[in-house]
């Protein structure tokens, strides 16, 4: 660590470079999550991504299913209340 803080190495050493990163997200990541969370609460609300198959299944290729993503904005009192049913461990369903 010290050869690395002093300049002499560029790029750290494997352990060196997995410890710092092991480091980091253990400070950075807890950080950041807490910080969106309450983004989420307040003013921002947040985003919620899925895929879905929607179509038929009826001969002919204009009507087979396929997949699709749906994209849409959740509001902050909604998106506070899904994120604190996730901190109690609720599942999806």
């Amino acid at each position: 660590m010290e050869r690395y803080r002093a300049g002499k190495l560029t790029q750290p050493q494997k352990r060196l470079h997995a410890a710092l990163v092991e480091a980091t997200e253990s400070e950075w990541q807890p950080q950041v999550r807490v910080q969106a969370r309450k983004q989420a609460f307040t003013s921002g609300g947040m985003m919620v991504h899925g895929v879905a198959y929607f179509g038929f299944t009826v001969s002919g290729p204009c009507d087979d299913g396929r997949k699709r993503h749906v994209t849409t904005a959740i509001s902050p009192t909604y998106a506070a209340q899904i994120l604190q049913l996730q901190e109690r461990g609720a599942t999806e369903e």
